[in-house]
Parts: structure tokens; C-alpha cells; sequence
């Protein structure tokens, strides 16, 4: 039995949509059949001085994205990535 949408539910984006436009992918996941069934969100954080590095950060679990915003962040400032 898959739980998972009972532990962890899905976030409200409204609020966060808005303030992380700019910066929120949206990575489609797709079926057997290559229809699209779901997509998994993501944040794209440019570094802010001009770097020739990134950083790919995968969160394990189902928790909002948007709370690991900070993390990313200081992430991005300390390494400029």
C-alpha cells in the first residue's frame, strides 16, 4: 500500500509559485507508454556571480520543495554554483 501521499501530501504551490516563478521546473515523468502521468518539481537556482559549475541537489523523500529553498540557496551563495 502506497502511503506516500498521506505522509507527505502535496504542497499548496500558489503562494510559492509565485514567489519561485522564475526559478521552478517542472521535470515530466512519463509511463510505459510515453504519455505523460506526472511531473516532479524542481528548483533551478543561477549562481549569482558567472560560474562554469552547478550543483544538481536530489531531495530523497516527498517533502515540499520549496522547504529546501534555504539549504539551496546558502548552497549556491557559499559555492557559486
Amino acid at each position: 500500500m502506497d502511503l506516500n501521499h498521506l505522509i507527505f501530501p502535496h504542497p499548496n504551490l500558489k503562494k510559492d509559485y509565485f514567489i519561485h516563478a522564475n526559478e521552478l521546473l517542472f521535470i515530466p515523468k512519463k509511463d510505459e507508454n510515453s504519455k505523460v502521468i506526472s511531473h516532479i518539481p524542481a528548483l533551478l537556482l543561477q549562481p549569482i556571480f558567472k560560474s562554469k559549475s552547478f550543483l544538481i541537489f536530489f531531495h530523497s523523500n516527498a517533502e515540499d520543495i520549496f522547504t529546501a529553498f534555504d539549504l539551496a540557496e546558502e548552497i549556491r551563495i557559499r559555492l557559486n554554483v
